[in-house]
């Protein structure tokens, strides 16, 4: 049979436009090969997959059954069965009164033919689709709030499928999630194998995370291999949010011969029809060689992130970005990111010094400007500091209680003058340059993972920004990180496009005369430690907290459990030095971390774990155990 893998862009929230590019990709493929019989689609292709709570908007629902409709004529003008993804609702409703609804394949069929049982149930019009069998509810995905499962396994049956030729051969579909069973009890691929499927279908709408490629062929060539058929997996592309992650989906759809072998791969974040005829595959298997990626996962993670942001962009009707360039590492990714995803000449970079930038910073920020061509300006905020102190250093609040004459005084300190730095330049100068250009201007959030995690930025200041694209990257953790990502530029670049000297000063915000850079001078974090120690408290399940880290510590395994390069004893001489600083980041983790995380922009996801609604918290109190209490004492009794 011969069979298209449509690999298509799926635009949230615009069922009519989705179905358009259904219908056009299926006259394409018949186009390509008028043989071919069935042309397949990713999961909710209708509607999209990250839409928030427009699952509960009846007439959302509406719009996606009549272009549901469309569809289905289509697969009858043009001859072909057209398989896609939509929401499905029958004529029940949930305990609480909303409409059952269901994640659904909807099998089209051009035989117009009603009888044809294409499914396992029939919708509220009488039409057949196939069910989501495994609601995920972890990470971003939540949907159990707005779908029902199919439960009864009885119905998770092969359909049966009538080729050109007056042959049948029965297909097993399921819907991604339903691929990644072995933490479920229902396995719907052994069952649909075991009920005489020749071919195995997974329509899935997965997001890109690092190392989730490799995952997907050992998860889904082991089904092919454990059934003896070839299994199709087929995945959208795109770019979808939940209001705080922006999650880029990459495709990489591929197919499976009976020995789980990858046949077939349609790369990442590009369109693709692809045709494979499934007894061919089985009858010469020896005439083709498994193909494996050539890539990596700092490949993928650029990919990734130049994809999310030209996205995200379009989606959001941008056309121009304004970024605060420092001379750092951060900003300068985030220039060469953007210039990669907008071009160079809708990236304006804006250098803002005060009296503590170095020449060193400002002569890196004026030749990165030059190296990707952007426009530069210099805006100096010197006077407007300088403004702000004398205005509001000194400022005499007076108050009449009980008939006594009190006031109050303002004091500015020099670090409240720190913070009065970085809200100027992001609240008053990048607001008001985005602003005044040409064009849907927005200015950048240059944030890193770390600085998000703890709070290392000012609020309403470098905190603000329409999207914080590197805000899922540590700064020196793992092979992929906002350096290695700046080495990776270079790289593709063939020259450093992004200085080199850059790479080599000390990170630093140099908003004091104690952050001069030329002086060695930086930042109060230490990232080879801190970018580590926060990972811990954030990226797995089994998440650490300050308990667990004392203890590691106080047996002398911390440097081996969070792989540190080098030595934590040595940078804390004393347990007394340690604790201090265990129990500062703690605290401010938890504490207006938090505040600041639920008010910056969203975060471009990239990791198994990202800030949003992927890492989900609440502002409560910092807590320390009980136990940490008692390792802090004998951590403490030690040194004495």
């Amino acid at each position: 049979m011969n069979i298209v893998a449509a690999q298509i862009e799926v635009i949230p929230a615009n069922p009519m436009v989705n179905a358009a590019k259904i219908i056009e990709s299926a006259k394409k493929a018949k186009q390509f090969d008028r043989n071919v019989e069935m042309v397949v689609f990713p999961e909710l292709t209708i509607p999209g997959y990250l839409i928030g709570d427009l699952w509960e908007e009846r007439s959302f629902i509406n719009e996606c059954k009549t272009a549901e409709n469309l569809v289905r004529q289509a697969a009858i003008d043009i001859g072909m069965y057209i398989v896609f993804g939509n929401v499905c609702v029958r004529n029940a409703t949930q305990h609480d009164g909303r409409i059952k609804k269901y994640n659904s394949l909807i099998i089209a069929s051009p035989n117009n033919d009603e009888n044809e049982p294409l499914g396992y149930y029939k919708d509220s019009h009488g039409d057949w689709f196939i069910p989501k069998v495994h609601l995920p509810n972890y990470r971003e995905f939540e949907e159990p709030r707005h779908f029902t499962p199919l439960t009864d396994t009885d119905y998770i049956q092969p359909i049966i499928i009538r080729t050109c030729f007056g042959e049948h051969i029965k297909i097993g579909f399921c819907i991604c999630e339903d691929g990644w069973d072995y933490d479920y009890d229902i396995k719907v691929n052994a069952l649909l194998a075991k009920r005489g499927a020749n071919l195995l279908i997974n329509c899935s709408c997965s997001p890109f995370t690092l190392g989730k490629n490799d995952k997907r062929n050992r998860v889904f060539g082991s089904h092919a291999k454990s059934a003896g058929i070839p299994l199709l997996y087929v995945n959208a592309i795109g770019c979808q949010n939940n209001g705080k992650g922006v999650f880029v989906f990459d495709g990489s759809s591929v197919f499976y011969n009976s020995e789980g072998q990858v046949i077939l791969d349609l790369g990442m974040f590009k369109e693709k029809l692809f045709c494979i005829n499934t007894d061919m595959f089985d009858v010469y298997p020896e005439a083709f060689t498994e193909v494996k990626r050539q890539t990596t996962d700092i490949d993928e993670a650029y990919q990734a992130l130049v994809y999310g942001i030209k996205k995200y962009c379009e989606q959001s009707g941008i056309d121009n970005v304004v970024i605060g360039s420092s001379g750092g590492i951060d900003s300068a990714v985030s220039a060469a990111l953007h210039c990669a995803a907008l071009g160079s000449d809708n990236v304006y970079l804006i250098n803002m010094p005060s009296e503590f930038n170095s020449e060193t910073t400002k002569g890196l920020s004026y030749q990165l400007a030059k190296n990707l061509s952007c426009p530069y300006a210099i805006v100096s905020i010197k006077d407007s500091i300088s403004l702000t102190k004398n205005q509001i250093d000194g400022l005499e609040f007076k108050t009449d209680r009980y008939h006594y004459n009190d006031s109050e005084i303002v004091h500015l300190s020099d670090f409240n003058m720190e913070n009065v730095q970085a809200r100027d330049r992001s609240s008053r100068i990048l607001a008001a340059v985005s602003s005044g250009l040409k064009g849907r201007t927005v200015f950048s959030c240059n944030g890193n993972k770390n600085e998000v995690s703890i709070g290392y930025y000012t609020l309403y200041g470098d905190s603000c920004g329409y999207l914080a694209a590197i805000g899922d990257l540590w700064k020196t953790e793992g092979d992929v990180n906002v350096y290695a990502i700046g080495r990776y530029i270079n790289k593709l670049a063939g020259w450093n496009i992004i200085p080199g000297d850059i790479f080599n000063i000390v990170a630093s915000a140099e908003l004091s005369k104690d952050q001069n850079v030329d002086e060695g001078k930086g930042d109060p974090i230490v990232y080879w430690y801190h970018d580590r120690l926060f990972k811990s408290w954030i990226q797995d399940w089994d998440r650490k907290s300050p308990e667990e880290i004392l203890e590691w510590y106080l047996n002398n395994e911390l440097n081996s459990k969070l792989n540190l390069p080098d030595d934590v004893y040595e940078l804390f001489p004393t347990a007394e030095e340690f604790i201090n600083d265990l129990e500062k980041w703690w605290k401010q983790f938890k504490g207006i971390g938090v505040v600041k995380r639920v008010q910056s922009p969203p975060v471009l996801v990239i990791s198994k774990r990202s800030f949003g609604y992927d890492y989900r918290e609440s502002l409560n109190c910092c807590m320390f155990t009980t136990r940490y209490k008692e390792l802090k004492e004998i951590a403490l009794k030690k040194t004495e």
